[in-house]
């Protein structure tokens, strides 16, 4: 123990301690209710600014929480560049239809088309998993579809699992979605499976959808023989077609030479529909052309493009009507006549007054008034 006579600390002293204690901790207290009293005042002097400071604070806070949870996982635009799987890749745009390229209803359900812009991160190329690029509306999620692949064939080449090499490339993933969710609000989302998030996740990567609506139509235009018709507020732009003339005949004799080494001759072939049908048919004789800055799947030229967008109408007796049968090339087997093309039509248009083709491209349509 202390020895308390040694540091000469007496009884008085103890009693002076706890008394210096005492004043010092009551004075700290006045001291906190004073402030607490001039805080009340200068709020009530100032309550209308003072309410503004406090409401800017507090919004200050809220927006900077928003801000940092939205930024953890953000919502991009279509066009926007992203990454993920050892690809880039950004959606170009994306397009809503029930139709195929003809116009025929497919299904009762919609389809949203997703046209990608996409390249691989390794030399050697790279397989897409299809099963990472997913739909979400509300709750429900949607995988792509290739089940009917040949009818959005006018939007682009359908994604089917081949290589993504290290150029960028155009592909196409289709969605089926019933009709009552078009008009909700669509994310499209992109699995990352090389990256997670903080919870051990896999990083998504979410892309908000604003698709053109192909449903319907929107607008038509007409052209008339020797015009040049471009089908620029369509999906296809820069296509253009131009029919110089026609001609509508039983069958056409086509003259060509013969040669057998450096002796030529005289020589013709016939041109003729098939008869192998129920239809009574004639030769219509096409001179024109089809153009386009980007290729079409399957349409190389005129005769192509007439096959897969287009539908006869002509006019008889006041009565207008929309051949039916399909279309069918006449081709010569010895003579390769460029811009020129036969094609066979039912023999009732040699009497027609008017005749015409129509061209339906997706949410346009186009009329090339041949008479």
């Amino acid at each position: 123990d202390i020895d308390l006579k040694k540091i000469n600390i007496t009884e008085e002293d103890r009693e002076e301690v706890e008394l210096e204690l005492n004043f010092d901790g009551n004075k700290l207290l006045r001291n906190i209710r004073r402030r607490i009293r001039f805080i009340k005042y200068a709020y009530k002097e100032n309550k209308k600014f003072a309410n503004i400071l406090i409401g800017t604070f507090c919004t200050i806070i809220i927006v900077t929480i928003v801000f940092m949870s939205i930024n953890t996982n953000p919502i991009l635009n279509q066009t926007e560049l992203f990454s993920g799987n050892n690809f880039t890749l950004s959606i170009l745009d994306s397009y809503l239809t029930n139709t195929d390229y003809k116009g025929n209803i497919i299904t009762d359900d919609y389809y949203l088309i997703v046209k990608l812009k996409i390249k691989s991160n390794f030399k050697n190329g790279n397989i897409l998993d299809v099963a990472t690029t997913k739909i979400i509306i509300d709750n429900y999620v949607y995988t792509p579809t290739t089940k009917y692949k040949d009818s959005f064939s006018d939007f682009g080449t359908v994604y089917l699992g081949e290589t993504i090499n290290q150029e960028y490339e155009e592909k196409i993933l289709v969605y089926q979605i019933p009709k009552e969710l078009i008009d909700k609000k669509i994310i499209f989302s992109y699995v990352d499976k090389n990256s997670s998030d903080n919870n051990g996740n896999f990083k998504n990567v979410r892309i908000n959808i604003n698709y053109k609506n192909m449903t319907g139509i929107e607008s038509y235009e007409e052209a008339n023989l020797n015009d040049e018709l471009v089908f620029k507020e369509s999906i296809i732009p820069t296509a253009k077609i131009k029919i110089n003339a026609y001609d509508i005949q039983n069958k056409y004799k086509i003259n060509y030479n013969y040669c057998i080494k450096t002796v030529c001759y005289d020589s013709y072939e016939y041109l003729m529909p098939s008869i192998n049908s129920n239809y009574d048919k004639v030769l219509l004789k096409l001179s024109g052309f089809f153009q386009a800055d980007n290729q079409l799947p399957d349409v190389y030229d005129l005769y192509d493009f007439i096959e897969k967008f287009g539908k006869l109408s002509y006019v008889i007796n006041g009565q207008e009507k929309v051949q039916k049968i399909n279309f069918k090339e006449v081709k010569s087997k010895k003579v390769n006549q460029e811009n020129i093309y036969y094609i066979e039509v039912l023999e009732e248009i040699k009497n027609a007054e008017k005749i015409s083709f129509f061209f339906t491209i997706r949410n346009q349509n186009y009329e090339y008034v041949l008479k």
